[in-house]
C-alpha cells in the first residue's frame, strides 16, 4: 500500500472517531434513581424477586461501532456489572426492548460481563463509571423494522435484596423500559416504561458508508494528478 493512501484511510477513519451516539448528563442527585441489578446465585443456579432490569434506548442514524461507555449510578456493586445491547422488540410497535424474552431464549446483540472499570464520585451526586469496550460492537443504523437500540446496564451482587440504581438523565431519552421479577402484587412479573431517561454517554466511531469511501478516494486520487500532472514526450 503507497504511503499516501494509508493516510488517507487513516484520515477519513479519524475524522469520524469519538462521535458521540447518546449523551444524557445525571440529574442533581441522581433525580429519580431506578433499580437495575441482578443477584447472582453462589450457587448458579436460582433468581430472586425483587431483580430489576433498566433498558435505555438510543438511535444510530448509520452503522456505527461503539467502544466506550459512562454512566452513573450509586455504590458501586460488589460484582461488578453485565452490560447488554438488544434491539427493539420485533414483534410490536410498542417500546420495548427484545430482552424481554431472555427467560424464553432471547440474545442480546452483545453481552459484557466486567469489573474492569473505573468509577469516582461525580459533583452531581452520584457516581460515575466509565468502561472502555474489551471488544468493541457495531449495529447497523435504526431503521423501519428496528427503530431504536436498547442498552441495558445492571448492577451484579451476591448479596440478596441488595440493590443497585441507575440514575436518570437529563436530555436524549426521556423514557425507560423497565423489568422486575415478582414485581406485580399477587405475583408475576412487571413489565413497565417509565418517564424519565437514564444517565449515560455513548461513544465510538459511525462507520463510513462505501459511496463515502470511494467519493473520499475519488478526490484523493483527483487532488494527486492536479499536483503532478503526467508529463508528454514530444
Amino acid at each position: 500500500m503507497k504511503p499516501w493512501f494509508a493516510l488517507s484511510l487513516l484520515a477519513l477513519s479519524s475524522a469520524s472517531y469519538a462521535d458521540i451516539f447518546s449523551n444524557q448528563a445525571p440529574a442533581a442527585n441522581g433525580g429519580n434513581y431506578r433499580w437495575s441489578k441482578l443477584w447472582v446465585d453462589p450457587t448458579g443456579q436460582n433468581n430472586l424477586d425483587g431483580d430489576a432490569i433498566c433498558y435505555e434506548d438510543f438511535t444510530l442514524t448509520t452503522t456505527s461501532t461503539i467502544n466506550r461507555l459512562e454512566w452513573w449510578g450509586d455504590a458501586n456493586p460488589n460484582k461488578g456489572f453485565q452490560i447488554e445491547f438488544w434491539k427493539q422488540d420485533p414483534g410490536t410497535i410498542a417500546y420495548q426492548p427484545y430482552g424481554v424474552f431472555r427467560d424464553s431464549g432471547a440474545k442480546a446483540e452483545k453481552t459484557y460481563i466486567t469489573t474492569n472499570y473505573s468509577f469516582n464520585s461525580d459533583p452531581s451526586g452520584t457516581v460515575h463509571f466509565s468502561y472502555d469496550l474489551p471488544t468493541s460492537v457495531t449495529l447497523a443504523a435504526n431503521d423501519g423494522a428496528n427503530p431504536r437500540w436498547f442498552i441495558a446496564v445492571i448492577g451484579l451482587t451476591d448479596v440478596a435484596y441488595l440493590e443497585w440504581n441507575w440514575a436518570q438523565g437529563l436530555g436524549g431519552s426521556n423514557q425507560t423500559f423497565q423489568f422486575i421479577r415478582g414485581g406485580n402484587e399477587g405475583g408475576g412479573d412487571r413489565y413497565q416504561r417509565l418517564g424519565d431517561g437514564r444517565a449515560m454517554v455513548i461513544s465510538g466511531s459511525a462507520v463510513p458508508e462505501p459511496a463515502a469511501i470511494f467519493a473520499f478516494l475519488t478526490g484523493v486520487v483527483a487532488f494527486r494528478r492536479r499536483r503532478n500532472p503526467r508529463k508528454v514526450s514530444a
